[in-house]
């Protein structure tokens, strides 16, 4: 998809059009996954509440089986596969992509079913490493250790089964299949449903390991028509010796070293939330489903969105168009999501009691997880801009310095952890605030070493961007203080809805009349979309 300096610009025109709605099929399968994730969580809160020993245990036990989907098999293999993939098609033949596919796809799935054998045999000494806590506070260590072993295992099958739905996923996009692949992610989500809404009324908390298990095989099955009509041609080859199968491998490395620093501050937080308690750790899980709502919906959808660009830039050797489009990325992302994360803080209560609050989730779960989601909400704004700025090293092949700035970032939140929950014995409090400083602090490292090397912040616009979103937040909080106190005892979801949409309707109006160029990258985006 790279252009050359070749092309006329009506090439040019065309091929970026394309891009945006390729981009925008994945942005938007994105969203709908995030949308469905947040039934997701009302099911489950619902099902069993925040002070259910038996949902710590799932906690725990989804951990190691979904960091073996995402380090193995998640998206990071399938990016590393697609340049390789497109490559050998379009210099060496269709033959022999498909036999570089069935590689990949054959060392993949042995590496993961091996991995899978070994954590399932290891699976008792494994999982008191993740939660040592687990069942202290409640006097019960010993079954819940045993219930969270047997659902690790149960749950074990599916990164073989993501290992192999993850490759499908590489070959379909390198073949510009998007749709299906972009409906993936929403599919492992409503098999995660099911379980919470049906499964547990007959295997209890097992029920919702068979959801995982269900939407996983759902996350493969979606993508099988696609590929039959792409007309795959499996083999059972294992070419190691292949110069392509071994620069798919090389690829995916340093990205899994990046993945894996965010699934090191999920282990944090579980760790430590397990010394604290076994209500801690439903807490601490609901409260960062919650705080990952504004950083997939603005930091992972425009990230998502424009790295295509971002990488066709540089393929053009267009450094200059490079930084300008991830100026505007990056202007975009914090616009989104500044105001979504005042919310979270002055509304956390009246989203978590609208949201949540049903069935054995009660109004004191709302308390605890609106307190946790108040702090974390402040992160937010971090690790959605981390979103795309990691993008921006990727775009440019440095994958060196993102991988090091999450490294420390991760090693930050361990040490605040120590320091905040086991020696301050701030608790939840202690453990909220690590997280969020240290995705503050990898922001603003990765924002100060891209502008140095690249120097894609232009100033003046900056600081006009800054100066019309913190009036408009002003705004938008004095709005919702209003209507609050205006309202009185209305009905908490008409409340809600009239202080969320007004406030946004005012944050919009001011940020747009002090800085138009706002909506000068929709409107580049938008014409390249009609001209194609």
């Amino acid at each position: 998809m790279a252009i050359v300096l070749a092309d006329s610009s009506e090439q040019v025109i065309f091929r970026r059009g394309s891009l945006a709605i390729i981009t925008g099929i994945v942005a938007g399968g994105y969203v709908l996954s995030r949308v469905l994730g947040i039934f997701r969580q009302v099911v489950i809160s619902r099902e069993f509440g925040v002070d259910n020993p038996a949902l710590s245990a799932y906690f725990v036990a989804f951990r190691i089986p979904d960091s073996l989907f995402q380090l193995i098999a998640g998206a990071t293999l399938a990016a590393a596969l697609i340049p390789v993939f497109t490559k050998v098609w379009n210099d060496e033949g269709e033959e022999h992509a498909w036999r570089v596919a069935s590689s990949v796809l054959n060392l993949l799935f042995l590496a993961t079913l091996l991995l899978s054998i070994l954590s399932f045999i290891c699976a008792p000494w494994l999982v008191p490493l993740v939660a040592p806590g687990l069942g202290d506070d409640s006097g019960s260590s010993a079954e819940l250790m045993e219930i969270a072993v047997r659902l690790t295992r149960l749950m074990l099958i599916t990164p073989i089964i993501f290992c192999i739905s993850g490759v499908l996923t590489g070959i379909l996009n390198a073949r510009q299949h998007f749709m299906t692949s972009a409906i993936a992610p929403g599919l492992y989500n409503v098999g995660i449903i099911c379980g919470g809404l049906w499964l547990v009324d007959v295997w209890g908390i097992e029920g919702l390991a068979y959801g995982v298990i269900l939407g996983a095989a759902l996350h493969l099955a979606v993508q099988i028509p696609s590929i039959i009509v792409l007309g795959m041609r499996w083999s059972p080859s294992l070419d190691l010796k292949s110069i392509f199968v071994r620069s798919v491998f090389k690829l995916a490395g340093p990205r899994v070293l990046g993945l894996a620093a965010a699934q090191l501050n999920l282990f944090i937080l579980i760790f430590f939330a397990s010394l604290i308690s076994d209500e801690s750790i439903n807490v601490i899980m609901f409260a960062f489903m919650v705080m990952m709502l504004p950083v997939g919906l603005a930091g992972m959808s425009i990230g998502t969105a424009i790295f295509p660009t971002l990488v066709d830039d540089v393929s053009r050797d267009n450094i200059l168009e490079f930084s300008r489009e991830l100026f505007m990325a990056f202007r975009i992302t914090f616009w989104l999501v500044a105001p979504m994360g005042v919310g979270l803080v002055v509304l956390a209560d009246g989203i978590i009691r609208v949201l949540l609050e049903h069935g054995a989730f009660d109004s004191d779960a709302t308390l605890l997880v609106a307190k946790a989601v108040q702090i974390l909400a402040i992160g937010s704004v971090g690790y959605a801009l981390v979103e795309v700025l990691s993008r921006g090293f990727y775009a440019l092949s440095n994958t060196r310095i993102p991988v090091l700035i999450s490294a420390t970032a991760v090693t930050l939140n361990f040490l605040l952890a120590i320091l905040l929950v086991q020696v301050g014995r701030f608790g939840l409090t202690g453990l909220t605030v690590a997280l969020s400083v240290s995705g503050l602090t990898e922001a603003i490292l990765l924002t100060i070493v891209l502008e140095k090397r690249n120097h894609f912040i232009v100033r003046r616009e900056f600081t006009r961007s800054i100066g019309s979103i913190c009036l408009g937040l002003a705004a938008m909080i004095l709005c919702i203080l209003l209507i609050d106190w205006l309202a009185g005892d209305v009905g908490r979801i008409f409340k809600l809805i009239s202080q969320l949409g007004l406030s946004a309707l005012i944050y919009l109006a001011i940020t747009t009349q002090l800085d138009r160029q706002l909506f000068e990258p929709v409107n580049r985006w938008r014409s390249k979309l009609f001209r194609a």
